[in-house]
């Protein structure tokens, strides 16, 4: 599974595999350049950016219709992320991508408010995300850039 999240400071988004370190977030991607190191002749292959764990996002592993990787949120430190993208659906209903497991079913999943019936709150709701089903969904954005349109 490949990870994506904003480094520190500068915001920048890199991808690659997730891991903590001393309850620090890193992201470790590929990236060429040189290093004045003897050890492997001044050329590093690879890069390590501690990022914010609300920027984190996974991916589903299913493309949207325009056969862009759809990233979800998942729980990091006890809260879920806000890195997942956001998707925009046939109608124009947009919903946000998130991991919706626990010990019996773990998946990823639209989730957002419903409009209310007459007499009664905002329902939510999460339903799993499923290929068949993503062709129809549109990447719009992070979760964590909702609002900047």
């Amino acid at each position: 599974m490949k990870y994506r999240g904003l480094t520190k400071g500068s915001k920048k988004e890199v991808k690659g595999n997730h891991l903590v370190i001393d309850s620090k977030h890193y992201i470790h991607y590929p990236k060429v350049g040189f290093a004045n190191c003897e050890c492997c002749g001044g050329l590093y292959l690879e890069s390590l950016a501690e990022v914010t764990p609300e920027s984190l996002a996974m991916e589903t592993t299913i493309n949207d219709k325009n056969n862009k990787m759809i990233h979800g949120s998942f729980p990091v430190d006890g809260v879920m992320s806000r890195g997942g993208d956001r998707v925009k659906d046939e109608r124009g209903i947009v919903h946000n991508v998130e991991w919706g497991g626990h010990w019996e079913y773990a998946a990823f999943g639209l989730s957002g408010k419903r409009l209310p019936m007459m007499g009664t709150g905002p329902k939510y709701y999460w339903d799993e995300l499923n290929p068949l089903y993503s062709k129809h969904l549109e990447i719009i954005g992070r979760q964590d850039e909702e609002g900047k349109e």
